[in-house]
């Protein structure tokens, strides 16, 4: 009887024993190991600053900071005081260009300081600067003077980005005529003048904050419904909205 090489066998058994080995399978897929969203870097996203003009309670700067950044996709910065100026809001805007950061794509103004002026804000495209009069927004209920000062900052940054009045009772760019009627308007932008914002940001090089930044909370949904992060819909009017002008 012949017998085979010994090469040849060896061979032989090292090929049936890899056949007979399963297929191994590729690691699973973890949270530690998934592709995280590429995020812009702080630097690069276009800013706007918050000044105080006088007394400002540290919590307002603090809920409007977080509300610009979610709501508007802006990144914010708690900027240094500017001195008061002026019995008139735009007096106070012309005062401070120069103690503004020319970098900044929108620089708000929120004083305590002007009393006397009976406007609710003094919004102006053209120099890039904000100025929201606390005083006259303020309201027994803390909870209604911070939606109020939320308001006109979605206000401000739509003017510096030039959008116009909408007519959907439920955007904070409707127009309204009094106090009242500001309370019952939505407090940002609606789905439509979202979209006009990037694409008006897009144009001006203005570099927006992504939709989802790890670590912040997404914004809650234009339905109406709780987000995510379980709070209400912050667009949603605090009562039955106001009919638009005829």
């Amino acid at each position: 009887m012949k017998t085979l090489p010994l090469l040849p066998v060896l061979f032989l058994s090292l090929l049936l024993t890899a056949c007979a080995q399963e297929p191994a399978e590729p690691p699973a897929t973890t949270p530690e190991t998934a592709k995280a969203p590429v995020v812009p870097a702080e630097a690069e996203l276009s800013f706007v600053d918050l000044h105080t003009v006088g007394k400002i309670d540290p919590a307002i700067t603090k809920r409007l900071k977080a509300f610009i950044e979610r709501d508007a996709m802006l990144a914010v910065r708690v900027a240094d005081p500017i001195a008061p100026a002026g019995a008139k809001l735009v007096q106070q805007a012309d005062s401070a260009k120069g103690q503004l950061d020319p970098k900044a794509m929108l620089s708000i103004l929120l004083t305590s300081e002007h009393k006397g002026d009976p406007g609710h804000a003094h919004l102006n495209p053209t120099n890039k600067i904000a100025v929201i009069n606390v005083t006259n927004l303020v309201d027994e209920k803390e909870e209604t003077t911070m939606r109020r000062l939320e308001r006109q900052t979605t206000r401000a940054v739509a003017v510096s980005l030039q959008l116009k009045p909408c007519p959907n009772p439920q955007c904070g760019l409707f127009p309204y005529r009094d106090l009242k009627e500001l309370d019952k308007i939505g407090r940002g932008f609606c789905p439509p003048c979202q979209m006009f914002r990037e694409q008006a940001a897009k144009n001006m090089d203005i570099k927006l904050r992504p939709a989802f930044v790890p670590g912040v909370a997404p914004a809650a949904p234009a339905n109406g419904q709780a987000g995510s992060n379980g709070e209400a819909n912050r667009n949603a009017p605090d009562g039955p909205a106001p009919q638009p002008k005829k």
